[in-house]
């Protein structure tokens, strides 16, 4: 068993699940370029904001990343439990070395 904290309780699908990467020409019909563009885009612009408030994701990874049509298709992230935030005497450029180093954005997509 492994604990945590339910705070809210969204219906939605992995992108894992959803797997939409490998399976896009495929389908039947197939989704469309621009849906696959704009769910990558809400994915990363998601992935960069949390970046933003000196947040440092140790665990982006597909599995991480909900979409959810009762938020208009956004992309939600979960289990946060590997992030970290921003050292009090980490200077500015060790801070953006390890964000580059671990290159959060560019897991999606």
């Amino acid at each position: 068993m492994v604990n945590g904290q339910l705070v809210e309780y969204i219906p939605s699908v992995s992108l894992r699940d959803f797997d939409f990467v490998s399976t896009w020409t495929t389908r039947v019909p197939p989704l469309h370029i621009d849906l696959l563009k704009r769910i990558c885009d809400k994915a990363v612009t998601f992935v960069d904001r949390v970046s933003d408030f000196d947040i440092l994701n140790l665990d982006v990874r597909l599995d991480n990343c909900y979409l959810t049509s009762e938020r208009q298709n956004s992309v939600v992230l979960i289990d946060l439990t590997l992030c970290r935030l921003r050292l009090s005497d980490e200077t500015n450029e060790v801070c953006r070395g390890a964000k580059q180093s671990e290159d959060e954005s560019g897991r999606y997509c």
